[in-house]
């Protein structure tokens, strides 16, 4: 069962950098206010030397690390699927290998929750 919280966090337009519309990988805050992945705002600070969202002057030496919304977005990038707009690719979740121990007694108030696995 996913918690509450952690599904919000997951689901939230704040861990999609506003630059390149894809789930950050290394978000960072910049003067203005606003969370841009790394490689990007560094680019258009290159290019432009203003903020992308207010114009506001910006600094590739004023970025600062983001590192809650690093943990978040590499939570969202491990538990969904995603599309990538920008070579046409989907990106599934790592698969987890469960281990279910198939000899192991159950006792009978605890079957009512199982799934029955049969071999094939």
């Amino acid at each position: 069962m996913i918690e509450e919280n952690s599904k919000t966090d997951i689901e939230n337009p704040d861990l999609i950098c506003p630059i390149t519309f894809e789930i950050f990988h290394d978000p960072v805050i910049a003067k203005d206010g606003h969370v841009y992945e790394r490689e990007a705002i560094t680019r258009w600070i290159l290019q432009h030397g203003t903020s992308p969202l207010t114009r506001q002057p910006l600094q590739i030496n004023d970025l600062q690390p983001d590192d809650r919304l690093r943990h978040l977005a590499h939570q969202g990038r491990n538990s969904t699927v995603s599309y990538n707009a920008h070579n046409a690719s989907i990106i599934l979740p790592p698969l987890r290998r469960l281990s279910i121990n198939i000899n192991a007694r159950v006792a009978p108030e605890q079957t009512s929750n199982l799934t029955r696995i049969t071999r094939q």
